[in-house]
């Protein structure tokens, strides 16, 4: 795929660009204009949330397959509906929207290699288990626990879900906090903590 920093928002066509300072990953703005294989971007959207590379896919495979495709795995909880940053669809409220429950269902699904064919299911478990980002769901885990998590940034807030995929197929789901607020490091300690807590006692 061609990296082109240039989308076009649900709300009235109009052009917006991702801006560097806001997105977790860096790297690939040093690439506009040349091509990259979809999985190298998904690569970056799993392991360090890409939100460039988000948009690129969610932009190649359209928002209303990929809420399709949800519905197709058993949740309508779960609804794709704009890129990352279409800041006059924000306004609008036009906002992709998801439940805990939602995203469980879909991750058990991916537990039991249900998802797509199996060895498929293995290569998407295998990069959710490279996520960078650690300080949440598995950080009061077992290290013989391995755990595949990814987060959403949407402005401010930032959702964790994850899925730790021992011997007991124990599965957590986190909720929201505010990214950049004062309390960030209490967030972050209060969802391993809750991670553990569930890991402990799910039956």
């Amino acid at each position: 795929m061609l990296v082109k920093n240039e989308f076009s928002s649900i709300a009235d066509g109009s052009s917006y660009s991702l801006s560097i300072e806001d997105d977790s990953e860096k790297d690939l703005y040093e690439h506009i204009g040349e091509s990259f294989l979809i999985r190298e971007l998904i690569f970056r959207m799993i392991t360090v949330s890409s939100n460039f590379a988000t948009n690129l896919l969610i932009e190649r495979v359209t928002p209303e397959l990929t809420t399709r495709f949800m519905q197709a795995l058993g949740t309508n909880d779960v609804i794709v509906r704009r890129g990352v940053e279409d800041n006059q669809a924000f306004r609008l409220g036009l906002n992709n929207t998801a439940t805990a429950r939602g995203l469980m269902q879909i991750l058990l699904k991916l537990a039991k290699r249900e998802v797509v064919s199996p060895q498929d299911s293995d290569e998407m478990i295998e990069i959710l288990l490279q996520q960078k980002f650690n300080e949440m769901i598995p950080a009061q885990l077992p290290c013989e626990c391995p755990c595949g998590a990814q987060d959403r940034l949407d402005g401010k807030i930032l959702s964790r879900c994850g899925n730790c995929l021992s011997a007991k197929r124990k599965r957590v789901c986190s909720g929201d906090h505010d990214e950049g607020n004062e309390n960030e490091q209490e967030a972050h300690s209060f969802v391993a903590s809750l991670a553990k807590m569930v890991y402990d006692n799910w039956k």
